[in-house]
This record gives structure tokens, sequence and C-alpha cells, in this order.
């Protein structure tokens, strides 16, 4: 996928899931892939916003169908019906989005089996081990950061009930950036920028996720952004990750964190910061 250029992966991606019996004609893969067949695309198009979620969107699900390829046919096509939903455009802070919901549950499976890990599409959303245990993932899209303790709570719960270790983790590109702001950096100015605002995050809601936690198995929280870049004259969409410890006070719970989130990582692609 990373020798392929975006071109190639919206034709990938486009092709495969024809390939699967699953039509693309009228959704917003299909609104996406056509902006891209326009060529260059200058920043004042009324097209250039959904051009730049295509670069995103369709580079996701490149990687998911390629990482997840040898999953059961049924389960991962019934997942893949759901992804081709909503608008080609982010949308409002409330309400359902069952497509990108489902994109952000696959991307995270696909992360998880990119890193070595063994992978299961199960409650709470994946199920992911790695050295021997199993760790519930509940993944949740951040649409505004008021919604933070609704999404935790509901993760925390979640994860509750599969009696064994767990993992929130949060897509919180759209709390993080609502205008979807684009900028020009370089990858050290990236880093830089986002772990500042990330280590305030953290210091503003960590006494609140311990509250929330309320002793349960949950190891910690993973933030996972997306933002585009120009770069080399060209737009990136890069990828950067944040790991909260829950269990800074718990030697054994921490090495467990540590392991997990330090292989996570190694499974995200475009990343440029953790």
């Amino acid at each position: 996928m990373a020798n392929m250029t975006y071109q190639q992966q919206a034709t990938f991606v486009i092709d495969t899931l024809e390939e699967m019996g699953l039509p693309t004609a009228d959704t917003r893969l299909d609104t996406m892939y056509k902006v891209l067949e326009k060529g260059y695309i200058p920043t004042d198009d009324p097209d250039f916003p959904i051009a730049l979620e295509a670069l995103l969107d369709f580079s996701m699900i490149a990687f998911v169908l390629n990482q997840l390829k040898e999953f059961p046919q049924r389960e991962l096509k019934a997942k893949l019906k759901l992804l081709v939903k909503d608008s080609p455009l982010l949308g409002p802070t409330q309400g359902d989005s069952h497509g990108r919901n489902t994109q952000s549950e696959l991307y995270i499976a696909a992360v998880c089996k990119n890193a070595g890990m063994q992978v299961e599409l199960d409650e709470p959303d994946v199920i992911a081990e790695l050295g021997g245990q199993r760790y519930a993932l509940a993944i949740k899209r951040l649409k505004s950061k008021s919604q933070f303790g609704k999404r935790f709570r509901d993760a925390a719960n979640q994860i509750e009930k599969w009696g064994f270790p767990g993992f929130i983790v949060l897509d919180v590109r759209q709390a993080f950036n609502p205008e979807n702001i684009k900028v020009q950096a370089t990858d050290d100015e990236l880093q830089a920028a986002f772990r500042l605002k990330w280590q305030r995050f953290r210091d503003d809601n960590y006494r609140k996720m311990k509250e929330w936690q309320r002793e349960r198995e949950i190891r910690g929280v993973l933030l996972v952004d997306h933002i585009f870049n120009y770069n080399r004259e060209r737009w990136v969409p890069n990828t950067l990750t944040y790991g909260v410890n829950l269990y800074l006070d718990d030697p054994e719970r921490t090495r467990e964190f540590d392991e997990f989130w330090q292989a996570f990582a190694t499974g995200l692609p475009n990343l440029v910061s953790k």
C-alpha cells in the first residue's frame, strides 16, 4: 500500500469492494473517487475538501483491506457494507456516523494486525492478543470534547463485560480539529505541537478518567489523530498517537500498558508522533 499513489489506492479500494459484491455506486466512496479522477485540484476548488477526505479515507480503507484480507469473508463483508455509508465530508458532532465509526473500528483492527497481534472482530469492538494476553478494545470516534465523559464511560462499560484487560481507543480528529484545519509543518514541528496539546488534555482529564475507570481493568486510553499536512509540495494525511496509562502506581499493569502501546504504535501507517 505504501508504494501506491493515492489514485491507485482509491482504484484498489473500489475494485476490491466491487469484487466482494459490495456496490459502491452512489456512496461517499463513489463521490470521492470521481473527485480524485479530476487530477490536480487547487485549494480554492469547491471539491478540494472532498479530495482531502478522499486521500485519508482511501488510504485507511486500502490499509484495512490489505491487513484483514484473510479474515472470514462474511464477517468482513458485513462490516464493509456499513463502512461505505455517510457523507463524503465529516458530519455534525451530533447524530450517528455508522460508516466512519465502522471504518475506525476496522482501521484499529488492521493496526493491531500490522503490529503482529492476533485479532478478532468481536465485542466490544476488537479483541487483540499480544504476548499471550488478550485485550478488549472499545473504539470510539470523539466528535467533540464535550462528549469525552460519555464516550469514556460507554467504552469502560463495554470492556467490563469481557472479564479481561482492555484499552479505550479514541479517534479524536474531529474533536481536536473541528474546523478541519490543514497545516504546513515539519514532522518535528507536528510532534512538538501535538505532544503539548495531548499532555494538556491528559492533565486536564486524568483525575476524571480515574473516577470513571472505577478500578476496572482498563489499562489505558490510546488517542489517534489524523491531520492534513502540506509537506514536500503535496498534501499528506499524517497519523499521530498518544497513550495515557491509567495505572501509574501499578508496575505490572504499567508494563502491560507500555508493551501494548509500543506495539500498537508500530502498526500505525503514516505515523508522525507518539
